[in-house]
């Protein structure tokens, strides 16, 4: 049995639906080839690139395919699922004293009117139910380099039902809360002090031994052509793992093989 977990996709439909097939998880029409193995998503599905629509409807799909074959499918809450799902629930609305709005910092961050025009009821449920933090086996699945989520609860649990009833809430400043803690990247790089401190709290809350995050670009943090960049990054002494490859950069995709 195989746990794979795919890096950011960023409506880049079409070269996720290559990087499952190499993996073998799905077929030559996308549907669900990977019998009873594990495969996770590390969120942001949407914004930047083309597809977005599709490539939510792509996860759902799968998770209800891996389901049917005994295996499964699960993604994780992204800041550009939280930034859709904002637009959405908050159009043009003030966030705060920034005065700035849900629906502009989305298209600001590349969000596309055509995504936002063809969400339905059956996607605003399912994105807003994506869990946070996720565990397979000694691995902790988030999707920022941030040390935030260990704020959000005692375990994952608890720090899953806190973001649910933040997305749950009528309050455009809790939303706002949540999106401004994703803006903190690099925290967990244990070269500095705090980053350590960052890795061991959050080993401390939800367990685990290593950390396996997306949100930032590895081809941005290597100044490297993000073509080149097909393999996980893995630093912090082998305790954090960045799949982020830069889909939308031109990366062909990161998935990490969790029996490594």
């Amino acid at each position: 049995m195989t746990t794979w977990v795919v890096g950011d996709i960023h409506g880049c439909y079409e070269t996720v639906v290559e990087l499952l097939r190499e993996i073998g998880c799905v077929d030559r029409e996308g549907s669900w080839a990977g019998g009873s193995n594990h495969l996770w998503f590390i969120g942001d599905l949407t914004d930047r690139g083309p597809h977005g629509i599709e490539s939510i409807d792509l996860v759902m799909r799968l998770q209800r395919q891996a389901a049917e074959a005994g295996g499964s499918a699960g993604c994780l809450l992204g800041n550009h699922e939280i930034l859709l799902l904002g637009a959405r629930r908050f159009l043009d609305t003030q966030i705060g004293e920034t005065g700035a709005d849900f629906l502009g910092l989305w298209l600001m961050n590349g969000g596309k009117p055509r995504d936002l025009e063809s969400l339905t009821a059956d996607h605003l449920a399912w994105l807003s139910a994506l869990p946070a933090v996720a565990s397979v086996g000694r691995y902790l699945l988030i999707h920022a380099d941030a040390g935030f989520y260990a704020g959000l609860g005692s375990n994952i649990e608890e720090a899953n039902t806190a973001v649910a009833r933040i997305l749950a809430s009528p309050s455009i400043l809790i939303w706002e809360e949540l999106l401004t803690a994703f803006v903190r990247r690099k925290e967990l790089d244990d070269s500095e002090p705090e980053g350590a401190e960052s890795l061991d709290r959050l080993f401390e809350v939800f367990g685990g031994e290593v950390v396996v995050h997306g949100h930032t670009p590895i081809p941005v943090l290597l100044d490297v052509p993000a073509a080149e960049v097909s393999e996980p990054l893995v630093y912090s002494g082998g305790r954090c793992i960045n799949i982020d490859g830069g889909m939308f950069l031109g990366s062909p995709g990161v998935a990490l093989d969790l029996r490594l």
